[in-house]
């Protein structure tokens, strides 16, 4: 992924309102999500997704980070992923999400 991509990749987010279109883009991603969302480049495109889409159609990109949560913030990108949910979501609901998910799955995680 390089800078270049990046402009051709937003503007195809960008002009593309169909749901179907939508669905297999964020399939695409989900199935490299680890790495994009940790590249210097890729990241921008979360980013740029989150802001596009909102939090209902990145309901899966959300789901990653937060089972990735411990991982993911100690990385320069992806923390820049994480606050711009956290800007989408709310800093309340974001932690409230995260303290329900983790009751939740609790038994699971261990």
């Amino acid at each position: 992924m390089d800078p270049n991509g990046i402009c051709v990749i937003k503007k195809f987010i960008s002009i593309n309102n169909s749901n179907y279109i939508k669905g297999e883009i964020l399939k695409k991603i989900m199935q490299d999500i680890n790495e994009i969302i940790r590249n210097c480049f890729g990241n921008y495109i979360i980013q740029f997704i989150i802001d596009e889409w909102q939090e209902i159609i990145c309901e899966d990109i959300i789901l990653f980070v937060i089972n990735n949560l411990k991982s993911l913030l100690i990385e320069k990108f992806s923390s820049k992923v994480i606050q711009k949910i956290v800007d989408l979501i709310g800093k309340v609901n974001f932690f409230i999400f995260i303290f329900i998910f983790k009751s939740l799955f609790i038994n699971y995680l261990f």
